[in-house]
Order: C-alpha cells, then structure tokens, then sequence
C-alpha cells in the first residue's frame, strides 16, 4: 500500500500541503505524521522526499513549531524517517544544522518523553551519518560538511 501513495505523489503533495500552509499548526502535526509514516524505511519514498526538499520543510516545521510537543515530537520523528538509512536525508539535517536544533530541543524538552525520545532518535540518525555508516564508505564532510559519499549507499561507487 505504501508503494501506492509513492505512484500517487504523496510525498509531493504532503510537502506542498506543508509549506504552503506555514503557519497551520494542524496541517504541520498532521502532515509531519504522515510524511514519516509515508517514507519510513522505504529508499525509493525518501529518494522522493529529497527531490522535494523534505528535510527543509520538516526542519521549517520544527523551527516554527517549536514550543508546540505535538508538533515538534512529529517533526522530530519525521527527520529520523527521513534520514534512517538515507545519506542524502541525513546529509541534508546534517548541513542545515539540525543537530544543534536538535541538542537545544533536548534540553528545553527535557521529561517530556515523546519529544525527549523523538530527539535521541534523531541524533542517533546523525551520529550514524557523521560515522560513515550510512554508506559504503566513510564520509569525507570536507569544510562545509558536504557529501562525499555516492550519493545512494548503494554498491555502484
């Protein structure tokens, strides 16, 4: 089923939906849900998601957001979804500097469990991307942390 929303452009729409609503809370609880759902552990939706600049959207969601749990929790676990696996996803989070967002967050968080959680998860995602082990071989972040990798994880580089 999920492979169906893929053919359908649902990602696509989800990221219209959130960036042309910026200031719809509902929209963004919403559709940080479902974009997480959507491309969770499937490379070709979070291929799709990078195409639709997904990771920039989420972190604008976060960023507008922040103060709200509900939303920011979604966000947060949004990100790992889009990052899980994908070096594409995570160099991105890794280059708008989600992990500083991400650190901040923790602590203004700190006991509130779902976004607690969402944001250790979140930083696990970007420790495994700053080790090298999202790709076949290690990551060269050069001095703007740009991607060195082949861009796909895949055996082809």
């Amino acid at each position: 089923q999920v492979e169906h929303f893929g053919d359908k452009g649902m990602v696509a729409l989800v990221v219209q939906a959130l960036s042309g609503h910026p200031s719809n809370k509902a929209v963004h609880t919403s559709g940080c849900e479902c974009l997480g759902h959507i491309v969770a552990h499937n490379p070709r939706l979070q291929s799709q998601a990078f195409s639709a600049e997904a990771v920039k959207v989420v972190v604008n969601s976060l960023s507008c957001f922040k103060s709200d749990p509900s939303v920011a929790g979604r966000a947060i676990s949004c990100l790992v979804s889009l990052g899980l696996d994908h070096p594409p996803n995570a160099q991105a989070m890794y280059s708008m500097g989600v992990r500083e967002m991400l650190t901040s967050l923790c602590r203004h968080w700190k006991g509130k469990s779902e976004v607690e959680e969402a944001c250790d998860r979140a930083l696990l995602v970007l420790d495994a991307y700053e080790a090298g082990h999202m790709a076949d071989k290690p990551l060269d972040h050069g001095s703007e942390g740009d991607y060195e990798g082949d861009g796909a994880g895949s055996d082809s580089g």
